[in-house]
């Protein structure tokens, strides 16, 4: 299988940059520029460009044509699919999904396999506990309260992301079934190893049901912690490829921190 690629940018890299943002604007379709202009929060706006920008660019990079000739739409559950490719057709095989977060925005392509990314920039501390008991399983909320206090956000944000990630992939609403899916003994024995691999919740006992799940705690040092996961549907799969880039502006930039 051909190695995933994570591609990640950050707004803050688009400030003074008028020219470029114009740019990215004249890549979006109607129904993103409506979007977009009925964002009031600058914080809002920003991730949404930055996010279309760079899916729009990686997807063209493989088509063979320009960003703003890639057609999108959103399924119903809000995720961004090729639905018009342009002449030349995007391979059947390729897979995308995003996800942006404070300063922070990414991209995740595979081949011939569901992925799944979910990235979270905390302004601050959350409360681990209320956030549990509302929204995960009761067995994920048990664990994550027998960790120190120390490491108490850290996996909460492990296994957040994770399952954010996974849900994404499969196409499922992301709060209706954080809850109903318990990854609590993935946590329990993989939390010292990466990458690590997992049963699916859904169709265990199966080939197709053998996950891959990458985990990063700040792959790029940043003012406070940032969180980012990967899954991939596949039995087996190389470490993902860490890109830093910025579309049309900078060439992409390798990056050497591996999962933790």
């Amino acid at each position: 299988m051909e190695r995933p690629c994570l591609y990640l940018s950050r707004t803050a890299d688009l400030e003074q940059r008028p020219s470029l943002v114009r740019q990215y604007l004249s890549w979006l379709s109607p129904e993103e520029l409506d979007r977009y202009a009925h964002m009031h929060a600058p914080g809002q706006r920003q991730r949404f460009l930055l996010a279309r920008a760079l899916l729009r660019w990686q997807l063209a990079n493989r088509l063979s044509t320009s960003p703003e000739k890639v057609v999108l739409a959103r399924s119903p559950q809000d995720k961004p699919c090729l639905v018009q490719p342009p002449a030349q057709s995007l391979p059947a095989s390729v897979t995308f999904n995003l996800s942006h977060s404070g300063e922070w925005v990414a991209v995740a392509i595979a081949h011939r396999a569901l992925i799944g990314v979910d990235l979270e920039h905390p302004h601050r501390s959350r409360p681990v506990a209320a956030i549990a008991e509302q929204f995960l399983h009761p067995e994920e909320t048990r664990l994550l309260m027998s960790f120190p206090d120390a490491v108490q956000q850290s996996m909460f944000y492990r296994l957040w992301t994770h399952k954010e990630a996974y849900l994404k992939a499969r196409g499922n609403g992301i709060t209706q079934e954080l809850g109903r899916v318990n990854f609590a003994p993935w946590l329990r024995s993989a939390k010292s190893h990466a990458p690590f691999s997992f049963p699916d919740p859904e169709c265990s006992g199966t080939a197709s049901g053998i996950w891959q799940g990458f985990y990063w705690n700040s792959p790029v040092q940043d003012k406070r912690p940032w969180f980012l996961s990967l899954v991939i549907n596949t039995p087996q799969t190389s470490v993902p490829t860490l890109w830093r880039t910025l579309p049309a502006a900078e060439t992409d930039r390798k990056i050497k921190t591996k999962p933790n």
